[in-house]
């Protein structure tokens, strides 16, 4: 039909051999990755949000740890200790992978914030930010 018309077509085939045989999923556990992260309380609907530049796992068994020896060391630990609740791993949600500096600083603000604003229990210690001379200007 588009002969008529000295139109010319070509037939090209968008798959190749390199996308069929890459994998582009991400083959890093979540909880080996660095980042910010949510905890939500097994009883209650209770949230910490907290950043790690080290793996997630390793932070989350520092949290375990500082509960069951009783030591309270965030509003986090504080939370579950005088509550008398319990914490399990598959609780901990990796929101922001990344490394540790100002954006982490921020994202970790931001999420707070956020959970603040939707009614959520947020158990850190800090959760007013207007006094910070880097992040107020920024929210």
């Amino acid at each position: 039909m588009l002969k008529k018309y000295n139109i010319r077509t070509t037939c090209i085939n968008t798959n190749n051999i390199g996308k069929i045989l890459t994998n582009n999923k991400d083959k890093t556990d979540k909880i080996s990755k660095s980042g910010i992260y949510s905890i939500n309380c097994n009883e209650c609907n209770a949230f910490y949000y907290g950043q790690t530049g080290r793996n997630l796992g390793i932070r989350a068994t520092e949290h375990f740890k500082s509960i069951s020896k009783g030591e309270s060391m965030t509003g986090f630990s504080t939370h579950y200790i005088e509550n008398n609740h319990t914490f399990s791993k598959d609780k901990i949600n990796l929101l922001h992978p990344g490394r540790k500096g100002f954006r982490p600083i921020l994202l970790e603000h931001l999420e707070i914030r956020r959970g603040l604003k939707t009614g959520k229990f947020i158990t850190n210690d800090q959760t007013i930010f207007d006094g910070s001379i880097l992040v107020s200007p920024l929210l």
